[in-house]
């Protein structure tokens, strides 16, 4: 079976591309537009990763991303942050809230994919332990 992913993206045709490339990729793929029906997937079935955007309409990317840390260590669920916030700041700040990684949009193909898939192999590696 193919590791579900969780894209939690506000943008329509930004989140059906980036699951379109992750279906590509061989990965299941559920996408959400807001932080509650993303807190309602991860309850509902905890995905192999999420990857979410920053901006979203009804909370905060960050305290989202602070929220599953809190539920789920990194080790359960790994946490990508894609985001079109290219500040250094916002680079750190995604790390410090419990993100393992932070991709600033656009990502080449090769390396968005690359990236994912190090990030739900690191924490298979780390469940194996």
């Amino acid at each position: 079976m193919s590791p579900r992913i969780l894209v939690v993206d506000d943008d329509p045709e930004g989140s059906m591309l980036t699951s379109l490339l992750l279906r590509r990729a061989g990965f299941d793929v559920r996408s959400v537009h807001t932080a509650k029906e993303a807190l309602e997937e991860v309850n509902r079935a905890l995905p192999a990763l999420v990857l979410m955007d920053l901006m979203i309409p009804d909370m905060d990317g960050l305290e989202l991303c602070r929220t599953l840390r809190a539920r789920h260590g990194p080790e359960e669920l790994p946490i990508v942050v894609y985001t079109a916030r290219a500040a250094i700041d916002s680079r750190q700040a995604g790390l410090e809230a419990g993100a393992q990684d932070v991709m600033i949009k656009p990502t080449s193909t090769p390396e968005f994919i690359s990236r994912i898939k190090a990030a739900i192999a690191r924490t298979e590696a780390s469940g194996q332990a």
